[in-house]
């Protein structure tokens, strides 16, 4: 009897746990290839004008992390509920839109769940530009890709091992991702994004790793490697970063961020 109850018990310890429900809250339900990216088509693009009378935060899909969705309600008393993007992405931007503004609104018109939604490309709020898609739907919220994108100029290319990963404050974008890389020519330090942003990327680098770094660097930043009579590598800014099978792309070639919405 004893050991009937405890199997028992074990199996509705069991059922519990495949009822739980599993909450994906990175990438895996909000990447450029997950299901609810893939309902983004270009055929259904629409742009509306209207005013922001509510906002909802909820998955979007079962089994998905939070979203930002806008109410907006168009001239002639439409509401659209627009989905912004996932609530991390969204409450990281430095563009933020609020209730009672006046808004254009440019996305793909889907339905989820028999319900019409907008997956918002940009949102114009005034004279700031939320940018959350590419044109052709690419979220800017995943930086990863499975092969080489071919439509980004090619600038300095690094090759090497990574020899340290750590974080500096660049004084724009915070606590910023920082390698330590160690190539034929020298050692440079390499910024990647922000932490908030990596950290929620399908793919997440390992030291001793070789990586492939397509780098920028700003007017005035050296590029030199480390050598007699300087403290410190020099830092440049990763704009594509290759590793492994996969590249994550950060900045377009003139250094524009993509994770601030700015459309780069």
């Amino acid at each position: 009897m004893k050991l009937a109850a405890v199997v028992l018990f074990l199996a509705s310890l069991f059922g519990l746990a495949v009822a739980q429900p599993v909450v994906i809250s990175g990438p895996a339900g909000y990447n450029a290839d997950s299901p609810y990216n893939r309902l983004y088509n270009t055929s259904s693009v629409i742009t509306f004008k209207g005013r922001v009378t509510g906002k909802e935060v909820a998955p979007p899909m079962k089994g998905m992390g939070n979203a930002v969705t806008l109410l907006v309600t168009t001239p002639k008393g439409v509401v659209w509920h627009v989905d912004v993007g996932p609530e991390w992405f969204v409450n990281n931007q430095h563009t933020h839109i609020n209730i009672k503004d006046q808004v254009q609104v440019t996305g793909s018109r889907v339905m989820i769940d028999g319900h019409s939604v907008i997956l918002a490309e940009q949102i114009v709020d005034k004279k700031e530009v939320l940018a959350l898609r590419r044109p052709m739907g690419r979220p800017y919220w995943d930086a990863v890709y499975v092969s080489e994108p071919n439509n980004y100029d090619q600038n300095h290319q690094l090759v090497g091992k990574v020899t340290n990963i750590d974080s500096f404050n660049d004084g724009t974008n915070g606590p910023t991702q920082r390698l330590t890389i160690h190539t034929d020519d020298g050692t440079y330090q390499v910024a990647l994004a922000p932490e908030w942003f990596m950290q929620r990327q399908a793919v997440q680098i390992a030291l001793g790793s070789t990586v492939d770094i397509r780098t920028w660097a700003p007017v005035g930043v050296p590029t030199i490697p480390a050598g007699r009579g300087l403290v410190a590598p020099p830092i440049v800014f990763a704009t594509m970063l290759g590793y492994g099978q996969h590249w994550m792309v950060f900045r377009s070639f003139d250094g524009t961020p993509m994770w601030y919405g700015s459309g780069g």
